[in-house]
């Protein structure tokens, strides 16, 4: 059920970087995650989305579409269906590392867009969770930089600055 376009896509990145194992276009997931990548580092969104959503259907779930689709929808705006996506992934993918910075990613963007205080309140707590479990779980300065961050949205400024100087002292130790 691969659309004209999807088609197209796949055929001109795969042209350009077709190893000597000859894929076909759409023959492997990896090929779909390479051209969703692709897609999303070149802002083309919408065509990231169909990609992803094709690969998926086509090949059920692999972590990377559905991680590479939610950000291109959180890249579109598309909040609550990035929200849908990352939810709806297999059970151990929610506390991976980087499904819970695009989940605190989008919990933030939603922080950032709330008109009513309470929905801006609970959307920043949660993202402050989100990243927390990441920084808590993989100690990375990624989720760590983005915990620092919303907890000083939330007013948090204490442990806000106790997480920014774990996050340096890591730098500085790299």
């Amino acid at each position: 059920r691969a659309g004209i376009r999807t088609v197209a896509v796949m055929e001109a990145a795969t042209t350009a970087q077709q190893g000597a194992d000859g894929l076909v276009p759409g023959q492997e997931p990896r090929e779909y995650e390479r051209v969703v990548r692709t897609a999303v580092s070149a802002g083309q969104l919408l065509t990231a989305i169909e990609v992803a959503r094709e690969g998926l259907e086509r090949f059920g779930e692999t972590g990377c579409l559905r991680q590479q689709l939610a950000l291109a929808l959180v890249q579109t705006g598309a909040l609550a269906a990035a929200r849908e996506v990352l939810a709806a992934g297999r059970p151990g993918e929610v506390h991976d590392e980087e499904t819970l910075c695009l989940l605190g990613r989008v919990h933030k963007e939603m922080w950032r867009r709330a008109a009513d205080p309470r929905a801006a309140d609970a959307a920043i707590q949660r993202a402050c969770e989100l990243y927390g479990e990441a920084f808590d779980r993989h100690e990375s300065y990624y989720p760590g930089i983005n915990l620092a961050f919303t907890l000083a949205a939330a007013g948090r400024r204490a442990q806000a600055r106790q997480c920014a100087r774990k996050v340096a002292r890591q730098c500085a130790a790299a």
